[in-house]
């Protein structure tokens, strides 16, 4: 029974010969993690337990049948809160009477765009929902002549792992990474905030193969989780997932047998090599008291199909229900827009997709630290605060459009600086570069303030006249 991945704890290593001894304790605990890995990734991809069903009886009609809802329940959770770009935008500050915004975070944009972070946030986000923990690596880029000096690396969760302190901060303190060489021994890469292992497994035996000094004060590898159980999407509804490849591959059963029906022979006598040879055909021979009528017919009990269907029915919604994906159900009329959205799910996947969000950024601002870091070694143009970075997802840009605009419209004239509407009305998949590109070209000088004039004693703040030019 799967509940969730194992947190790996241990006290941090003082010398090379304590990490040893702790990458030997910790070890067996990534392994129950990675075969529980492996088999939510073979499970999402079909490989489902209905495929090794053995049936005794009648054992020739064996359907197995899968309905691969957990790949549904994937997918449509990853384009929900993947499926448009994550951007980053500029948290007002106020300094003074004077706005600051330098335009470090475009150019933080501009890097994660060319390091091509939308697709490799939908591939982590797809490992997260399967499994329910991922992990990436922020490291200094080898190559010269590249925007960004850092590079984005997926590492892979079966192989991938975290050691946390053994206290009540559980501080991440071991990121480990192994391959395996051509002899299919293990390569340990461990990372602490001040060092980096290479770590050989010989025929069992761990040993220090080079330590050197990486300098970034922080552990490069990320953990990102999909709850705080670190479950899978559909890993709580494993059970209903299987009960209704069953049902499925049963009323397939129920119509092959219908149609292979067992002939009876009731009080008909046959010599034995016929019965032998109708037998293996498929027939049952009965005899009861002389001078009983003989009877020749199939024998034939179909299963109730529309019972059935209500049972598959019932399953499915189930599973929906549980995973927070809405259903297909059409509504019947009379309904608001958002009562709809509610009876159908969509405000439950909602609230799940916010959730997903909340994880992500807490683990996305650790990212932050590791490229803020980075930029600081390599003396990149890049400069910024951490609190001045907001992380923004973006989803249904199209719907209720009129309200969008009109909500943006009025927080505009009700005097919000221009960023902060256009970040919140969310109509807009980059924000920021929204606002900079507005900005640039004079299209919000109608919202801004141009003087402070006084006026019997009271400041007011006068706005600059919209003459439809701009």
């Amino acid at each position: 029974m799967l509940a969730g991945r194992r947190r790996i704890f241990a006290n941090n290593p003082e010398s090379d010969e304590k990490l040893l001894d702790v990458l030997q304790k910790v070890m067996p605990l990534h392994e129950a993690n990675a075969d529980e890995i492996r088999y939510l990734f073979e499970y999402k991809r079909g490989i489902q337990p209905i495929r090794n069903r053995i049936k005794p009886i009648r054992s020739e009609i064996n359907y197995k049948v899968v309905e691969n809802h957990a790949r549904e329940i994937v997918d449509f959770e990853v384009g929900y809160v993947f499926g448009s770009p994550i951007t980053l935008v500029h948290k007002n500050k106020q300094n003074g009477d004077e706005v600051v915004d330098d335009g470090n975070i475009a150019l933080l944009n501009e890097m994660l765009h060319e390091e091509g972070r939308s697709g490799k946030d939908r591939r982590l986000g797809e490992c997260v929902k399967t499994c329910g923990v991922g992990y990436r690596m922020v490291i200094p880029k080898r190559e010269k002549g590249k925007l960004a000096p850092f590079d984005l690396l997926y590492l892979d969760p079966e192989r991938t792992f975290v050691v946390r302190s053994n206290d009540v901060y559980q501080k991440i303190i071991l990121g480990v990474h192994y391959v395996y060489d051509d002899e299919g021994q293990r390569i340990f890469t461990v990372y602490s905030d001040k060092y980096r292992w290479e770590i050989r497994d010989k025929d069992n035996e761990l040993r220090v193969a080079s330590r050197e000094f990486h300098g970034l004060g922080m552990v490069p590898i990320v953990e990102y989780r999909n709850n705080d159980d670190y479950m899978g999407s559909f890993e709580p509804v494993i059970g209903l997932l299987d009960a209704l490849n069953i049902l499925t591959s049963d009323r397939l059963n129920d119509i092959s047998q219908f149609v292979q029906s067992l002939l009876w022979l009731n009080n008909c006598d046959i010599d034995e090599d016929e019965y032998k040879e109708l037998l293996r055909l498929g027939l049952i021979k009965t005899k009861s008291t002389q001078g009983v009528q003989a009877d020749i017919k199939y024998l034939a009990e179909p299963l109730n199909q529309s019972g059935i269907q209500m049972f598959a029915d019932y399953l499915y919604k189930q599973i929906l229900q549980i995973c927070g994906v809405p259903g297909r159900e059409r509504s019947t009329g009379g309904n608001t827009g958002d009562a709809v959205k509610l009876s159908d799910g969509w405000q439950m996947a909602e609230e799940k997709a916010k959730n997903t969000e909340l994880l992500y950024e807490e683990s996305h601002r650790e990212e932050l630290r590791l490229i803020q870091k980075i930029c600081e070694i390599k003396n990149s143009d890049l400069k910024f605060k951490l609190s001045d970075v907001d992380v923004k997802f973006n989803r249904n840009k199209t719907a209720n459009l009129l309200v969008k605009t009109q909500g943006l419209m009025n927080m505009l004239q009700a005097g919000i600086h221009p960023r902060v509407a256009i970040s919140h009305c969310d109509l807009f998949s980059d924000p920021q570069q929204v606002y900079m590109d507005s900005e640039t070209g004079g299209y919000l000088d109608k919202w801004k303030v141009l003087e402070k004039v006084t006026t019997d004693g009271s400041e007011q703040q006068v706005k600059a006249e919209f003459d439809g030019t701009a």
